[in-house]
C-alpha cells in the first residue's frame, strides 16, 4: 500500500500513537516497569488495527474526514489500566481550538470503589446527579456511580495519552487520568489561591473523586484564548494592558507569606518538589519529551532544594566538578508561591473590541513554594534560539531579573541526567531533606 492510501495513513498514525504511549510512560522514570503500559497498549492496538484492516476489506474508499475521525477516536486515550507517572502538559478548557472533536465513549468501562478524596462542591453534585447534594447525605459517593457515563456525554477539551480534560457544563470541567498522572496537590494549591490570593485568575477547585485507579479532579472552567495563539495579533496598547494585569496577579501570588519550616514544592502530601525540563536540553540522555525529576521526600530549605537539583548527575561528571557546580547555587533566596510553567500557552486572555484583558492562568500542577527566581527560570524553559516572538521582551516585571540564576542553571542543566541514567558522585539518593 502507498502512504497516500487512507488505510495506510490510519495504520501509520496508529503506530505513531502507540509509540507515544511508551515515550510518555518514560518521562517520569526511565527505569519504570513498562508491563502495565505494554499490556494496555497491546490490547487496544490489536483491536484498533483489526478494525482498520477489517474496514479496508469492506470499504476501501475513505474521505479525509473519515480518516481523521477514525484516528482521532483512537487518540482519545483509554484511561483504565494505563499506569504511568508521566506529567504531561495540559491546558484549561477554553484553551482548546474549536476544531477538537466531541468526546468519544472511553470512560464508561471504568469501575471500582468510589472515594471522595476532596469533597465535591454542591454544584458538582447537581451537575452529575441532577439532584441537590443533600439527596446523597447517607452515601455521597453513590452520587458518582455514573460519572464515567456522564463524562462520555461531555466535551473533550484537551487530551494526551495519559490524561484528559472534559467539560461538563459552562462552569465545570474535569481533569481525568490515572492516579499517577493527575496530581491532587494541584487541587490543594488552587484552594490556597482561592483563599489567600483571590485576585489571581486561576481555576477554582471543586473536589476530587477517585473510581478504581482513575482520578477525577473537578474545577471551574476559565474562558479565554491562550496567549500564544493571539499574542502576535495584539496591539502595543493591548500588550501593555495584559502585562500590567499579569504583573498584578503575580505580585499578589508572590506576596502570600511563606512560613519557615513549611515544605517546599507542593502544598499537600507528599510535599514533593518538581524539576521539569525540555528533553533537548539534556540530549543525548533524554529521548522522551521531557525530563521530570520529583523529590523522594519533603524538602524544607533551599539548601536541600539545591541538593535535589543536582541529585542526578551525568555518569561522566567528576565529583569535584559536581561540588563546584553546587557551590554556585545560593541558599538564601526568598520562598514565594510559584506557578512553575508560566509560558504563553497557560495564560488566557479575553478580547472585546480593542480591549484585551487577562482572563486566567491555568496548569498549576508544577506550582508551589519555590525560590523567588524559579518562576522566571521555568517561564524561560520553552524559549529557543529560533523563537522570534517578542513575548520575551514583555515578561512581567515582578518576576524579571535573576540573570545570574538563569546563567548558573545552564551549568546545572549541563550537569544532570534523567533519573535512571545517573552516575557520578551523588546519584539519586542525594535529594536532601535539608
Amino acid at each position: 500500500m502507498s502512504y497516500n492510501d487512507p488505510v495506510e495513513q490510519r495504520l501509520a498514525r496508529l503506530n505513531e500513537f502507540t509509540l507515544g504511549l511508551l515515550k510518555e510512560a518514560l518521562e517520569a522514570d526511565y527505569g519504570a516497569d513498562l508491563t502495565p503500559v505494554l499490556r494496555t497498549a497491546l490490547g487496544t492496538y490489536t483491536i484498533k488495527r483489526s478494525d482498520i484492516l477489517d474496514r479496508s476489506d469492506t470499504d476501501s474508499t475513505y474521505t479525509v474526514s473519515e480518516v481523521n475521525y477514525a484516528v482521532s477516536e483512537y487518540e482519545t486515550p483509554t484511561i483504565a489500566g494505563f499506569e504511568t507517572d508521566a506529567h504531561s502538559i495540559y491546558s484549561a478548557a477554553s484553551s482548546i481550538p474549536s476544531t477538537i472533536v466531541e468526546i468519544r465513549p472511553f470512560f464508561s468501562h471504568i469501575t471500582g470503589p468510589i472515594t471522595l478524596r476532596s469533597f465535591p462542591h454542591p454544584d458538582v453534585f447537581a451537575q452529575v446527579t441532577g439532584s441537590p447534594q443533600n439527596t446523597y447525605m447517607q452515601d455521597p459517593a453513590a452520587a458518582f456511580t455514573y460519572l464515567p457515563q456522564i463524562l462520555d456525554r461531555g466535551r473533550v477539551l484537551w487530551s494526551t495519552h495519559a490524561r484528559s480534560i472534559v467539560q461538563l457544563s459552562a462552569t465545570i470541567a474535569v481533569k481525568a487520568g490515572p492516579a499517577g498522572a493527575v496530581d491532587p496537590t494541584e487541587h490543594a494549591l488552587l484552594a490556597t489561591l482561592a483563599a489567600r490570593a483571590p485576585g489571581v485568575p486561576a481555576p477554582r477547585p471543586m473536589g476530587i473523586v477517585q473510581i478504581g485507579g482513575v482520578v477525577f479532579m473537578f474545577m471551574s472552567c476559565v474562558p479565554g484564548t491562550p496567549l500564544d495563539k493571539c499574542w502576535g495579533e495584539l496591539s502595543k496598547a493591548q500588550k501593555v494592558a495584559v502585562r500590567r494585569q499579569l504583573n498584578q496577579a503575580l505580585h499578589q501570588l508572590r506576596s502570600v507569606p511563606y512560613t519557615p519550616g513549611t515544605p517546599l514544592g507542593a502544598l499537600a502530601a507528599p510535599f514533593a518538589c518538581k524539576d521539569t525540563r525540555p528533553a533537548a536540553a539534556l540530549a543525548p540522555y533524554a529521548p522522551a519529551p521531557a525530563y521530570v525529576h520529583t523529590s523522594a521526600r519533603a524538602i524544607y530549605t533551599e539548601t536541600g532544594f539545591n541538593d535535589f537539583l543536582l541529585a542526578t548527575p551525568r555518569a561522566r561528571v567528576a565529583p569535584a566538578y559536581a561540588r563546584w557546580v553546587r557551590s554556585l547555587l545560593r541558599d538564601t533566596h526568598r520562598m514565594v508561591l510559584t506557578h512553575g510553567d508560566l509560558r504563553p500557552h497557560n495564560i488566557l486572555v479575553a478580547r472585546e473590541g480593542t480591549r484585551a484583558t487577562l482572563a486566567g492562568i491555568v496548569d498549576w500542577e508544577r506550582g508551589g513554594w519555590y525560590p523567588e527566581y524559579w518562576e522566571l527560570l521555568k517561564a524561560l524553559r520553552t524559549r529557543t534560539p529560533e523563537d522570534e516572538s517578542d513575548w520575551w521582551e514583555w515578561m512581567p516585571e515582578v518576576i524579571a531579573g535573576y540573570r545570574a540564576e538563569v546563567a548558573i542553571d545552564r551549568v546545572v542543566e549541563a550537569t544532570i541526567a534523567p533519573p535512571g541514567q545517573v552516575g557520578g558522585a551523588q546519584g539519586q539518593g542525594s535529594q536532601g531533606a535539608g
